[in-house]
């Protein structure tokens, strides 16, 4: 089994899972990098695992999660699921939580993400953070230590 590196990752995607690029954005340096693709795929902390809850009450939907993400993934299904509570809700709209209670959410969808790559902080500086934001409104960070 893979452990998790030193290397810490930070990815930026837009809140809206379907949002179509980073317009404007110039990383700063070799450090950063830009992904695209043609529809959302799911960012996830790469370690450590998150489970998924309902974001109506709350309630654990993991493995509903796990078989509608499959599902869609693989194109035999829409990208959402029928949640005990009796909604029908989007994947991207689910909240993904890591282990301990993090405040940074553990996954998302994105048809693009800014990664700053081996970051020296956990948190990012404000004129990284006025940068994503002017380039593409309200984004999630997604700490993640690749395995190494």
């Amino acid at each position: 089994m893979a452990r998790p590196g030193g290397r810490l990752d930070l990815v930026f995607v837009p809140v809206d899972p379907d949002a179509p690029g980073p317009d404007g954005f110039v990383p700063p340096d070799e450090g950063w990098r830009v992904e695209r693709h043609p529809r959302a795929v799911l960012y996830t902390r790469q370690q450590g695992g998150f489970s998924a809850k309902c974001p109506r009450d709350g309630r654990d939907v993991t493995a509903a999660f796990v078989r509608a993400h499959a599902g869609w993934r693989d194109g035999v299904g829409p990208r959402a699921l029928v949640c005990p509570c009796g909604s029908s809700h989007d994947l991207a709209a689910l909240r993904f939580v890591a282990p301990g209670g993090s405040t940074h959410p553990a996954a998302a969808y994105a048809r693009f993400a800014v990664i700053q790559l081996d970051a020296p902080s956990a948190t990012p500086d404000s004129a990284t953070t006025e940068a994503l934001s002017a380039s593409f409104g309200p984004y999630f960070m997604i700490a993640r230590r690749p395995a190494g």
